[in-house]
């Protein structure tokens, strides 16, 4: 009899462990590696809810109870990014790629739009209105409504890549290392102005704005039109390196390694009547 009782809990920690194994296995991030061997590529699976793989594009999406519990049901299939791939456009595409052609798919499960991704080069034409990336290095230089078929419906974007004195279109991200000197309608943006692009350096002078220059300050303001962009209206800044002792404007940033130490009267900062004196710690 005792014999048989110890069979018995033997038997039931035995299930025991093994349905508790089970559980654990469930709920947790699985990744099942597949093979397209059309397009020599591997493709893994993976549940919503985990973190897509570095370099990752999804290909397509379906519903699995594998996913119940760990991925709200959904299921993607993953793989490496390459030239020319159609996509599932989460709107998180890896560098250097954009989204050129967009369109709905049944594949994506209706969660996605289906787009093609190509790497970009300069003058390339993209889906706007952050439907594909502007990978950095990258300006919007035009917009245009022209083909709206090729990007389902959204704008499309010219992009080039950043050189000194270039117009950007508003809808552009405004890469470091410049600031914008000026507003002009150029007759590229879709009925928006254009931003010109004004390299940083000592002494340059740019619209309030601007993208603030790293480890510079602001010497100077005055009242400009020409950083007047409907509702925006900005004035002209001047930027210089920082040293010991610099008298700076009231809004100017405070680089790393200074301190304000007194104000003093200032004729020349429009919008305020004093500065402060910098030193370096």
């Amino acid at each position: 009899m005792k014999s048989l009782k110890r069979v018995g809990v033997v038997r039931t920690l035995y299930v025991f462990f093994w349905t508790l194994t089970l559980a654990i296995v469930i709920g947790m991030p699985h990744s099942v590696i597949a093979s397209d061997t059309e397009n020599n590529v591997s493709i893994n699976t993976i549940c919503r809810d985990w973190p897509m793989p570095t370099g990752y594009v999804i290909v397509s999406v379906r519903y699995s109870q594998s996913c119940l519990g760990t991925g709200q049901g959904i299921e993607y299939s993953v793989s490496p990014a390459s030239e020319g791939m159609t996509v599932c456009n989460n709107l998180s595409i890896p560098a250097p790629y954009v989204i050129t052609t967009m369109a709905p798919s049944s594949k994506c499960a209706g969660l996605f739009e289906e787009g093609v991704i190509r790497t970009v080069a300069n003058g390339m034409s993209v889906c706007g209105n952050g439907f594909s990336p502007i990978p950095e290095g990258y300006i919007v230089t035009a917009v245009s409504s022209s083909d709206r078929l090729t990007c389902h419906g959204v704008p499309i974007y010219r992009v080039s890549t950043v050189v000194n004195g270039a117009a950007i279109c508003n809808v552009s991200p405004k890469p470091a290392g410049y600031v914008i000197s000026r507003v002009i309608s150029n007759g590229q943006c879709l009925g928006s102005n254009a931003y010109v692009l004004q390299i940083v350096s000592e002494g340059v002078i740019g619209c309030s704005f601007s993208p603030l220059p790293g480890g510079y300050v602001v010497t100077a303001g005055q009242q400009t039109n020409s950083c007047t962009d409907g509702g925006l209206r900005g004035d002209y800044w001047t930027f210089n390196q920082p040293f010991n002792g610099i008298n700076v404007c009231p809004f100017s940033p405070i680089p790393a390694g200074y301190y304000i130490t007194g104000q003093v009267p200032r004729a020349n900062c429009f919008g305020a009547n004093f500065g402060f004196i910098l030193k370096r710690l």
